[in-house]
């Protein structure tokens, strides 16, 4: 797992979902978490969709390269680094 995920977490579970009860500098680590998980989030989703490109042009060898990148990217959130 990103720190930025468990930090995430923390945070939530600290507001219980009202984000106005969050002191500054928790709101501020707040907005930095999920900045950092759009940017994961999107480059997940770009692994996804040229996966999706390699199978829809039957090239297993470069869907097989782009598998490879999801598991590695998938591998540092679950903490398998």
């Amino acid at each position: 797992m990103e720190p930025f995920h468990r930090r995430l977490a923390e945070l939530y579970w600290k507001c219980r979902g009202k984000i106005g009860d969050l002191n500054k500098p928790d709101t501020r680590e707040l907005r930095e978490c999920l900045k950092a998980h759009f940017h994961w989030a999107l480059e997940l989703n770009r692994l996804e969709m040229l996966a999706d490109t390699a199978r829809r042009a039957n090239d297993e060898g470069w869907e097989k390269e782009i598998c490879g990148q999801i598991d590695k990217h998938l591998m540092s959130t679950l903490g398998g680094n």
